[in-house]
């Protein structure tokens, strides 16, 4: 932000001498707002695939779909990643690297991050994917931004026999840009003979490298995987197999379940601690748990961060009961994002009770649990009992429900309330929520939150909880305690959108001629230029900014929300400053949404 303050500096003057120009951006709206249509979100939606063997080698290629860009969640073939039929992977992290479309979508993609597994089910060939670093640095942060295109979902029951459906992916021919290709439904194929079509039949080309990619019906939208081909040598023939969309998104979504820590969140974060008695060489505990024997003298803590600044050290802290037991600083070199470990030890045995680690960075606590260490009841002390089960759409501060209730619509998120007695630190709890009969989330945990009378935790979906019938399983100490039931009956509506916001900076008199280094800079809801000049050129008071490349290009470091308004403003040391205070993206822009600036010569 230094180089922002040094150029905004540089141009004070001009905007105190009015040399503004008011009109520019609303006299040339047609031009700020090309909209490249549906055909180009999907283009940047569809991303390849490139798996690594286990020496990291390239295996095997193949495409995907990008389903949440802002979490970076990408929709692909098992296939893609390991052997459906002996359900391994072709390596054993489950790593891939991601190529994405330059904005030009002429060009080979461009290698930009690495993704990793969340789960991949074999019998129905579909895989899930998070992108978790940058390709050209394994253990740096990731960007606020992923730069990343999304679907629009669709509804693949809708399409009939004849209707055009459209196929996007890499399959290799010709080279190794993105390929589009279009042909009819072509009818539904029921292998188990249910009644359930897993297959839609087209004519569109699929060739090997489309797998896992992305078709679209005529609005754009998301309606299937490309998956195979059925090949007839006899009679020269093929057809295409798509998996359908609607079978995809509730795979999809039924693993996308918990609300993820979005992996875009640029501040520091201790993504997860695992604690057991000994360690690998990689610095993963061998066998965790959260409750160790009686008798251990060590317990190791193996920790998984992202986003930490390169060379500060982790602070952290060791506790019994609550007790301090010893403190130090955990030494880190330049990975912004990776994995180390702890250990705590003692000559002989270590007590029995709750251990606990804290860590901290720069003073701010990053995280605190633990580990208990002997039996569950000891001097005849009863079990922790879990009352009865309430599901609402919210929890007060004291623990009451908030709209109450079995049924839900439209919710993004879902509480399960309980009362509990005997409840202390600890104690293992574990958690198990399944969806549609099938097992989609389990947790457990040694309590690390004290006594209390009431207890929640809670399921969350950033696309809103799918339609369906959840269950929460509730266990103490490995013994099931309480189990509860709820059904959402209708699926929210889409959340406010965001869109990336690319464009060219182009000289007012001569569109060919592009300018590099302008500043693109918006500012965030309900700030105005002149304000902000005012305030000095507030660094808070950005909320995104891009610069222009070499040929004109830029995009934003933010995703802008669609019908939200702006204060935007683009400046140059040669040429006149563009501001407007009230910018808007349309409520159904594309994203990207192209915003292209003419600057006029001073």
């Amino acid at each position: 932000m230094t180089i922002l303050r040094m150029r905004f500096t540089r141009i004070a003057l001009v905007f105190v001498a009015a040399l503004c120009l008011w009109g520019v951006l609303a006299q040339s709206r047609a031009a700020w707002g090309l909209d490249r249509g549906p055909r180009e979100q999907a283009l940047l939606a569809t991303v390849q695939i490139i798996v690594p063997d286990k020496d990291g080698n390239p295996y095997s290629s193949g495409s995907g779909t990008v389903l949440d860009a802002e979490q970076g969640y990408i929709l692909t073939n098992y296939h893609v990643l390991g052997d459906t039929e002996t359900r391994t992977l072709f390596n054993d992290e489950g790593l891939a690297i991601i190529g994405v479309n330059p904005s030009n979508l002429r060009s080979v993609p461009i290698f930009k991050y690495y993704a990793q597994l969340v789960h991949g089910d074999p019998e129905v060939d579909l895989a899930v994917l998070q992108i978790v670093s940058p390709f050209d640095n394994p253990t740096g942060r990731l960007p606020t931004n992923l730069g990343l295109t999304a679907a629009p979902r669709g509804e693949s029951g809708a399409l009939l026999i004849g209707d055009p459906i459209y196929v996007l992916g890499f399959p290799g021919l010709g080279g190794d840009t993105i390929t589009f290709t279009s042909g009819t439904v072509s009818g539904y194929l029921d292998e188990d003979k249910d009644g359930a079509e897993e297959w839609i039949k087209t004519d569109a080309e699929v060739n090997h490298g489309n797998s896992g990619g992305l078709a679209v019906d005529d609005t754009g939208a998301f309606v299937g995987v490309p998956s195979a081909g059925l090949t007839d040598a006899e009679a020269a023939g093929k057809i295409s197999l798509i998996r359908p969309g609607d079978l995809a998104l509730r795979y999809y979504d039924a693993w996308t379940l918990g609300g993820a820590t979005p992996m875009s969140n640029s501040a520091p974060q201790i993504r997860r601690v695992t604690y057991g008695t000994s360690i690998r060489r990689d610095g993963v505990v061998r066998v965790a748990a959260s409750r160790l024997a009686s008798g251990v003298t060590d317990i190791y803590a193996s920790i998984d961060y992202s986003n930490l600044p390169r060379g500060q050290a982790l602070g952290y802290r060791w506790y019994k009961d609550g007790a301090e037991l010893e403190r130090g600083s955990l030494p880190r070199g330049d990975s912004e994002t990776g994995s180390d470990w702890l250990s705590l030890s003692a000559d002989t045995a270590l007590d029995d009770g709750f251990y606990e680690l804290e860590l901290w960075l720069a003073g701010g606590q990053l995280y605190r649990g633990g580990v208990s260490v002997g039996q569950a009841v000891a001097n005849g002390e009863s079990l922790v009992q879990l009352g009865a089960i309430t599901f609402a759409e919210g929890v007060q501060q004291d623990g009451a429900p908030v709209r109450p209730a079995t049924s839900f619509a439209q919710v993004n998120e879902v509480f399960a309330i309980f009362p509990a007695q005997g409840l202390h630190n600890g104690v293992v709890l574990r958690s198990v929520w399944r969806f549609a009969g099938q097992e989609v989330l389990s947790e457990e945990w040694a309590w690390d939150q004290g006594d209390v009378q009431t207890a929640w935790l809670s399921i969350t979906h950033a696309q809103g909880l799918p339609v369906g019938d959840y269950v929460l399983e509730l266990a103490v100490e490995g013994k099931p305690a309480q189990s509860g039931a709820f059904r959402v009956t209708d699926q929210a509506a889409a959340r406010t959108r965001s869109v990336n916001m690319t464009g060219t900076v182009y000289d007012a008199d001569n569109r060919r001629s592009t300018i590099s280094g302008a500043l693109v800079v918006f500012l965030k809801p309900g700030a105005t230029v002149d304000a902000w000049i005012d305030a000095g050129f507030d660094e808070t008071q950005i909320y995104a900014s891009g610069t222009s490349t070499r040929t004109g290009a830029y995009q934003l470091n933010n995703r802008v929300e669609a019908g939200q308004s702006y204060a935007v403003i683009v400046v140059h040391d040669d040429y006149l400053p563009v501001r407007e205070d009230l910018f808007q993206a349309p409520p159904d822009a594309a994203d990207p949404f192209v915003l292209d600036v003419p600057m006029q010569r001073r």
